[in-house]
């Protein structure tokens, strides 16, 4: 066989196994987000939208990578798409109040991070991003 095939061959074989690699990853995170967003409405069943945030600012605190990270964004955001409470705290029209993180955030005294998570989770929920958990 011809060289330049063989390479090709491997650079080809490599390229699928990366494909079904990250297939395969994809439908694990879309399995625990499935869980997180099951457990999220359950936790807002007992709970404010306060709550949501002051829940998600302690599970973040506790994260060390970016898949933990994500997972409890998406608890927040579900948690506070299904807790009762007045959206108007949280969202002026669709946009965040964005006063508010600093406050659940130095209940944990976490890093820069639980203020960015905070924010993020209160924008895309005034945006409508969660609604159809």
């Amino acid at each position: 066989m011809n060289k330049f095939l063989k390479v090709l061959l491997w650079i080809g074989g490599i390229g699928a196994m990366l494909v079904v690699l990250t297939f395969g990853y994809g439908f694990y995170m879309m399995y625990e987000s499935s869980e997180q967003f099951a457990e999220a409405a359950e936790f807002a069943k007992s709970t404010s939208k306060d709550g949501c945030l002051v829940e998600m600012a302690s599970r973040v605190s506790d994260c060390s990578g970016a898949s933990c990270l994500m997972k409890n964004i998406g608890f927040g955001g579900a948690c506070l798409a299904a807790a009762e409470g007045d959206r108007s705290k949280y969202c002026v029209g669709d946009q965040a109040v964005t006063a508010l993180p600093r406050n659940y955030c130095k209940i944990h005294q976490t890093s820069k991070f639980c203020s960015q998570a905070i924010i993020g989770t209160i924008s895309s929920y005034c945006k409508g991003d969660y609604e159809d958990l």
